[in-house]
């Protein structure tokens, strides 16, 4: 009797030992299949939203059916999903990819976009318990679509409302223009935007509060930065209570915040102006125009916030100044301006350049006057969609 219950009791535990090993392989199955759907899913994410941001006035390459990315070798909205999602840790092999226009896939009816792109992300993983019931590896998928809205980059909200332009100053913009009145002759849009003129546009800024000056002044008098000059900005130092220029060869970098100068603010010159995440209020008005000296040419590098008060908007200009703002592009310098210029009580006169790369910045102006060159605005508008 005692080696019969032995016996049973052997069984027992061996039986309780299986279970738990089981146990402890299903756990680990569905763990790591989570683990793994939520890093296709990131990746599936960025890649469409990446896609989207690419290149929102040229839609062709794009194809409806998912195929995969090794397809794709030329630069387009699709290569760019394909390596966004490639970057975050998974191969070309498990990445397939699809574009188009109107309704995207998965969506009702009524959801129609500029475009989309969407990014499936498939990887196999092996399996522990579900293996010993001869489920070796198990299929995780992301999914991801995301859209692209018309914006409107280019706004007139005066009483005038004016956007002016001839011949020798074209704007194109890859969105909507909405001015009061458009010399639509000279002022063209893509991307499926169009131009709204006969009555005095809505502020989209209005309801922002113009930043309150520092009690303390990091400079008294105008604040130049010339020929040797090698600073970091931050504004917890102060006001520039006499205004700020930038010239020569200096090189300025701005850390992130927000600005308040009272005065003009030049950027100028052929050195370097740099900064992310950054807003500069002026309480007279702007200069933006890096030139040239020789072979060497200035840069500027300036992002908007992307939250906050003031999220999207690089350039404030007083509501109280009637003073007009420029911004000019110089050939072979580099400016890029991403995000809004705002000028609520003002004008601003745009100088474009020779070049046919679109810059990613937005005007809302009084009015706004392009006086020489060739203009390419646009404001990228991308959402995933659930």
């Amino acid at each position: 009797m005692k080696n019969r219950r032995r016996g049973s009791t052997l069984v027992l535990s061996t039986m309780a030992i299986l279970m738990l090993l089981g146990s402890i392989g299903l756990v680990t199955d569905i763990g790591y299949s989570y683990y793994t759907f939520q890093q296709a899913q990131a990746a599936a994410d960025a890649g469409a939203m990446a896609g989207t941001a690419y290149d929102q006035e040229n839609t062709s390459g794009l194809t409806s059916s998912l195929a995969a990315c090794s397809t794709f070798t030329v630069a387009s909205s699709l290569k760019t999903a394909c390596q966004y999602a490639e970057t975050n840790g998974f191969s070309a092999s498990e990445v397939s990819v699809a574009g188009g226009t109107g309704t995207p896939p998965g969506t009702t009816s009524g959801v129609s976009v500029n475009y989309w792109v969407q990014v499936q992300i498939s990887r196999s993983i092996p399996q522990l318990f579900s293996y010993v019931l001869g489920n070796k590896t198990m299929t995780v998928k992301g999914n991801s679509v995301s859209g692209a809205w018309n914006s409107t980059p280019l706004i007139a909200t005066g009483s005038s409302g004016s956007i002016t332009a001839t011949s020798s100053d074209q704007a194109h913009v890859c969105g909507n223009v909405k001015g009061k009145t458009v010399t639509a002759t000279y002022v063209s849009t893509t991307c499926g935007g169009v131009i709204t003129t006969g009555s005095q546009p809505t502020d989209p800024y209005a309801s922002v509060v113009a930043p309150t000056k520092p009690a303390t002044c990091a400079y008294g008098s105008t604040q130049t930065f010339t020929t040797g000059a090698n600073v970091t900005l931050d504004p917890s130092n102060g006001a520039f209570c006499g205004g700020l220029t930038v010239t020569g060869t200096a090189i300025v970098k701005f850390n992130p915040g927000t600005y308040w100068v009272q005065g003009t603010v030049d950027l100028a010159g052929w050195g370097s102006v740099s900064g992310t995440g950054v807003t500069i209020y002026s309480a007279d008005n702007f200069t933006v125009s890096m030139t040239c000296s020789g072979l060497v040419c200035g840069t500027l590098n300036l992002s908007a916030p992307t939250s906050g008060a003031y999220q999207n908007i690089v350039f404030f200009e007083s509501r109280t100044s009637t003073a007009p703002s420029l911004v000019q592009y110089i050939t072979n310098t580099t400016q890029n301006v991403t995000g809004a210029v705002y000028i609520p009580d003002a004008t601003l006169d745009y100088y474009g350049g020779t070049s046919t790369s679109r810059v990613q910045t937005s005007i809302v102006a009084s009015s706004v006057s392009f006086i020489t060159g060739t203009s390419y605005l646009w404001s990228p508008s991308g959402s995933l969609i659930p």
